[in-house]
Formats: C-alpha cells, structure tokens, sequence
C-alpha cells in the first residue's frame, strides 16, 4: 500500500525542487490529507527495468484543505491556482520530451478544474480514486492527450463524497465517466489500491511504456454502486431524525 500520511488541516507540502535530465517526466499530484511521497514507490518500481525511455517522478503539492472547505465545494480556484503555477514552473525547467500526470482523490478534482488552463498537453493522465463529476470530462480533454480512470469497487468515499455535494463532487472513481475518449477500468481496490506501487509497475508503467490500456473488469458498476450516494443520504438523513426524536423524548 502507499504510505500516506495524516496532516493537520490546512497544512502544505512544498514540493521537491525540479532538477535533472528525464525524456519523460510523470508528476504526480497528491490526493486529501496525503502527501504523495509514493511517487518514491514508482522510482523503485522502474529501477532496474528496460524503458523505452528516462522517467522522472514529481510531486505536486498544494496546500491541503481543511475539513469545513472540502465539504462547502470553495477549494477549487485558490488550489487550481497554486497547482497551475507549479506544474508550469516544473514543465519550464524539465528539459523532457513528453509528460504525463498522475492524479489522486481530491487532485482529480483539482486537475480538472485547471485543465482548461494548462497550455501543455499531457500524453497520459491516470485518475485513482476520481470525484469528479461526468461532465468534467468536457474540461479534461483539453490538456490530456489520453486518459486512464482507474476505478475501485471496493472504494467508498467517491460515493461519499458525491453524497455530500453532488453538485460538485462524483463517484467516477467506481462507476467511471462511461465515454469512449476516457478509458475507465475497473478493478477491486480500495480508495489508494490504484496509487500503490504493484498498481503502478503492473498497469500504469505498461501503459507509459507501450501506448496501449489493457480492458480491465474486475467488477460491474450496477445500480448498487450508481444507487450508493443516495443510500448514504438516507443513512444520514435517518441518523437526523432518529438524533432529533431522542432529544424531544429524553
């Protein structure tokens, strides 16, 4: 598994200095309360290995958003922003051929609300845990040359988080965004299966290295899972009224 690590809310990570040769540098943006140091685990995942090229791993941080921000929907600009400015700068100095990007979480979110942005385009980008919504696809097609959304089936916190704002988060993490210009596999991992290092050197690196994505379905996106953000609505609606009801009689 990745090793994540908690951080208090509101906490950045600066990201490492951008220096060296690559011919293909993949950056990696972190999800939610988690510094992605596992872009270490793909370095070790390519040591050794016959690559068609030099790959570079970088990580782009941004500042992390408290609990009260990432349920009120307002971090998208201020984090777009920084992680705009950062990707840019490393684009400027990395004398590479090519880039791709590798997105987490809450990063996808981000990702896709700077995508329009981006005046570079990426050969790859690889979701892991997605929430974002259907139609931001729309956005993502400017800057991604190809797109990998690797879904989980064991994952609940894209449900989750469409059940909480479903006007600006969904669970395209496990049902997919279901259009063709976005490959959507589907495999049974939870909420990091997908950044995990034997995830990387068996389904993303053969991915950088030959131009082709494997159909992978490890599972279905029935109704259940489509049905899943409104079940935990009903959860939490009754856990109110129950709450509610115990007050007035005790």
């Amino acid at each position: 598994m990745p090793d994540f690590q908690s951080v208090p809310d509101g906490f950045e990570l600066q990201s490492e200095p951008v220096i060296g040769i690559a011919k293909h540098t993949v950056f990696v943006l972190h999800g939610m309360w988690s510094i992605s140091n596992w872009y270490n685990d793909y370095n070790r995942a390519v040591t050794g290995k016959v690559a068609t090229v030099a790959y570079k791993f970088v990580p782009i941080s941004y500042r992390f958003p408290s609990k009260m921000q990432f349920l009120s929907g307002l971090v998208s600009s201020e984090r777009c922003e920084i992680v705009e400015g950062r990707i840019k700068h490393a684009i400027e100095m990395e004398p590479s051929d090519s880039f791709s990007i590798i997105c987490h979480s809450f990063g996808t979110k981000v990702f896709s609300g700077l995508s329009t942005e981006l005046k570079s385009r990426f050969d790859w980008v690889f979701f892991a845990g997605s929430i974002c919504l259907l139609n931001d696809e729309l956005y993502l097609r400017a800057c991604a040359g190809n797109l990998v959304n690797d879904c989980g089936g064991l994952d609940l916190l894209p449900a989750l988080a469409e059940a909480v704002r479903p006007s600006i988060y969904g669970q395209t993490g496990v049902v997919g965004f279901g259009n063709h210009p976005i490959n959507d596999r589907f495999f049974c991992i939870g909420h990091s299966g997908a950044v995990s290092q034997t995830h990387f050197r068996d389904w993303i690196f053969p991915v950088l290295e030959t131009s082709q994505v494997e159909c992978v379905e490890q599972y279905r996106a029935g109704k259940f899972r489509l049905a899943l953000p409104w079940a935990i609505r009903i959860l939490i609606l009754s856990g109110i009224v129950l709450a509610t009801i115990c007050w007035l009689l005790f």
